[in-house]
């Protein structure tokens, strides 16, 4: 009977550590399984990471040329992966020192230059690295851009509608003027360098400081496609079927000695105007509102 009790303690023994040892065994098979499964492939990411792709648009893979706009990202990608041999072209200059490059983003700058680009990479995770991919994307300028620097030239209107210049045109050069205003060559424009005065169809008088001058502003050079431009909408004045924009600037030259863009009194609603917003005048001149 001692025998039997004897082998059966050593049995349950026996078991016991059998559980015990084969507990353990499972539970670190698990513990691989699972670190298996959130292992990401590189390769899969190849095209996901590009995201300049111009989605939403019909604009093919294009950035803006200010901070933070996304050229690769791998973010929402497991820890694990990261960009290796980031190398950014421009006409077969390197331009990677034009982006903000890391591990797992590649973004623009503040001023990045517009134009289009290369960029080849790699994607690696561990000992796993994809073949290098290129991808191509056109930098455009942003929803906000402004030119500093700008030359109002000033015209010689005629009754009659002519606007033409003689070699003295009288010039101003402008600060922080909103792209909209140079995406059309043959806009005209009433520029106010002072207060508002009371004859605002007084366009024979292009002297008097405080009067508003005819202008056509010189074209600057920028890459924006129509259907990314955000249109302003502000107030124009026709005279003999002429539309003619208006323009306000600041009446004091700032430190570069040009007239800084008003940004509070360029808009088709502001009161600080002669009679509102559609001023009955005479001389065959009426006001309205038009979209640029």
């Amino acid at each position: 009977m001692r025998n039997f009790l004897n082998f059966m303690g050593k049995s349950l023994m026996v078991l016991v550590f059998s559980f015990l040892t084969l507990s353990v065994v499972l539970t670190s098979c698990s513990s691989d399984d699972s670190s298996e499964v959130t292992q990401t492939n590189p390769n899969d990411l190849v095209v996901v990471a590009f995201k300049a792709t111009g989605d939403g648009t019909n604009i093919e893979n294009f950035a803006r040329d200010k901070e933070g706009t996304k050229v690769l990202s791998l973010d929402g990608q497991s820890n694990n992966v990261s960009f290796t041999e980031v190398i950014i072209s421009k006409n077969g200059t390197n331009s990677n020192s034009s982006f903000t490059i890391s591990g797992r983003n590649v973004t623009t700058k503040s001023g990045t230059p517009v134009g289009e680009y290369s960029i080849s990479y790699r994607i690696t995770n561990g000992s796993t690295t994809t073949e290098s991919t290129t991808q191509t994307f056109t930098v455009f300028h942003n929803e906000t851009k402004t030119f500093d620097n700008v030359v109002a030239k000033v015209l010689d209107f005629s009754i009659n509608g002519y606007v033409t210049c003689t070699n003295s045109c009288q010039e101003f050069e402008l600060d922080g003027v909103p792209y909209q205003y140079l995406v059309n060559e043959t806009y005209m424009f009433q520029l106010c360098l002072d207060q508002v005065i009371d004859t605002p169809n007084n366009f024979l008088n292009q002297t008097g400081y405080g009067t508003w001058r005819i202008v056509k502003l010189e074209q600057v050079e920028f890459t924006l496609p129509d259907s990314l431009i955000t249109n302003r909408n502000i107030r124009y004045k026709q005279k003999n079927d002429i539309q003619y924009l208006e323009l306000r600037v600041n009446n004091t030259q700032n430190s570069n000695g040009n007239y800084d863009f008003d940004s509070s009194k360029n808009n088709c609603g502001w009161s600080d105007a002669p009679g509102g917003v559609k001023p009955t005048v005479d001389s065959g001149v009426t006001f309205d509102c038009m979209d640029i």
